[in-house]
């Protein structure tokens, strides 16, 4: 049996002047016949596959053969989602609901206007193609979207069924964040998202480092673990918990037309020399000398958790030598920072302007660090007479974030990380092949979000 284009229950102009009869016959002629027919290819030699429903069939993606899974996800959930969509509209149709699904309504949403509201966010939100669906989830009507034309019957494969053991881990860690031969040319390290034990967040964030070591927190990760979590729960604003404090993530508005931005708490703030650690004759190192790496550059040491050595340089200085030797030098075996330390040189560009390069513990130099930008800003507020409140333009060889510094009276220093979450690739793989760097099985799909994001940064 093969799958058929199921017939319009109503005209093609039956519903304008809400949708026109030429957008109505490009979807339902063009795009939906064109899912139908490439689903029938794919499944052509597998005929077994055919005598299931369409819901049936993308229900259990795991029993589709693994060479045309992607096709029949891809295209059976085209057929699938168009489908149903035909079906749940009609012409003099619609109106405020009644009776039960009134009630239903009010329970989860409390009236029908925040209903549309939401649902609207949860449309317009979806960067790139997707859905947006009103489920019934264990007896609670709750808005979800969905990427693409994947389907709420799909199982969640971004869900593991278990954690990943350590050696996972360090398997993942060693094939996907190789700079010579890791996927997509390796990357700074890992983000895990996991269930939370106790409390109110939406989940755990685990940093692992490309060397293996694990990081307190990480600014730019904290991000993008936010987009993720937004999209998946449809949740505006959450906290996310970390090493050692639950921070809050907040979506902000795009900085440019597929250019998604969240922005995230970091805290706390920590001057002691036991939060960095570091074995110093004071209590602090805040712009002061360090003999053993520099005769002219001042220093100051914070953890924000996670541990930062900042010092504000002239841009010669920036891009200079003496940068990688202090940095390599702290970063080993050495008597101050007996764990290391992320090490940040900032040029001040302008009022409330900076520079910030930056090498960080357990990975090297990289493009951008959030909570290095974080750190610097503080101290540039702190040393150079900046104002609490006032946002800062931080610029780095990645791109660019804003940060605003805070002063609590009960809860010292804290500072809001404000840039954008841009998905460059969508990967689709068992496990063991990313475990093993069996790339050739994985399926990887490229967005247009970073050339929007780099389009952007040309503007400013």
């Amino acid at each position: 049996m093969t799958y058929t284009l199921p017939d319009l229950p109503y005209a093609y102009d039956a519903l304008e002047p809400y949708i026109d009869v030429e957008t109505m016959h490009l979807h339902h002629d063009k795009h939906h016949n064109t899912y139908v027919t490439n689903l029938n290819a794919a499944i052509e030699k597998h005929p077994e596959l055919g005598e299931k429903s369409v819901e049936e069939l993308i229900a259990d993606m795991n029993s589709i053969p693994e060479d045309i899974r992607t096709a029949v996800r891809n295209n059976g959930g085209g057929h699938a989602n168009h489908s149903f969509f035909w079906q749940i509209m009609a012409p003099n149709a619609g109106g405020a609901p009644t009776g039960d699904i009134k009630d239903a309504i009010d329970a989860a949403f409390g009236s029908f206007d925040k209903l549309k509201e939401d649902f609207k966010t949860a449309a317009t939100g979806r960067f790139g193609s997707g859905w947006a669906w009103l489920v019934l989830n264990n007896g609670k009507l709750e808005i979800m979207s969905t990427a693409n034309q994947d389907s709420p019957v799909m199982e969640d494969e971004t869900q593991l069924e278990r954690p990943f053991t350590n050696q996972e881990i360090d398997e993942l860690r060693i094939h996907l964040c190789n700079r010579e031969h890791g996927l997509l040319k390796g990357a700074d390290g890992l983000l895990l998202v996991e269930d939370v034990v106790k409390g109110d967040s939406l989940a755990k964030m685990r940093v692992i480092n490309s060397d293996g070591s694990e990081a307190s927190m990480c600014g730019n990760g904290l991000r993008t673990v936010g987009r993720y979590l937004s999209e998946k729960y449809m949740k505006d604003f959450f906290t996310v918990e970390t090493m050692y404090a639950d921070l809050k993530v907040r979506r902000s508005a795009e900085f440019a037309i597929n250019v998604a931005s969240y922005q995230v708490e970091i805290s706390p703030v920590r001057f002691e020399a036991e939060a960095i650690p570091m074995n110093t004759p004071h209590k602090t190192i805040i712009n002061e000398k360090i003999p053993e790496l520099s005769e002219t550059l001042t220093f100051s040491a914070l953890a924000v958790p996670n541990p930062h050595l900042i010092t504000f340089v002239d841009h010669e200085t920036l891009m200079s030598d003496e940068f990688e030797h202090i940095a390599t030098y702290v970063n080993g075996a050495n008597p101050i920072f007996p764990d290391g330390i992320n090490v940040s040189f900032v040029e001040i560009l302008g009022e409330n302007q900076l520079f910030v390069r930056t090498f960080e513990r357990g990975v090297g130099f990289t493009s951008a660090c959030g909570t290095a930008m974080c750190a610097s800003s503080l101290m540039h507020v702190l040393l150079n007479d900046g104002d609490f409140g006032e946002t800062i333009t931080v610029k780095n060889t990645g791109g660019m974030v804003k940060t605003v510094v805070h002063e609590e009276d009960a809860e010292g220093y804290w500072m809001e990380l404000i840039g954008n979450a841009t998905i460059t690739h969508y990967l689709q793989g068992e496990l063991a092949d990313f475990s093993t760097g069996n790339f050739d099985a994985v399926t990887i799909n490229q967005t247009n979000e970073q050339d929007a994001y780099i389009a952007f940064l040309e503007t400013i």
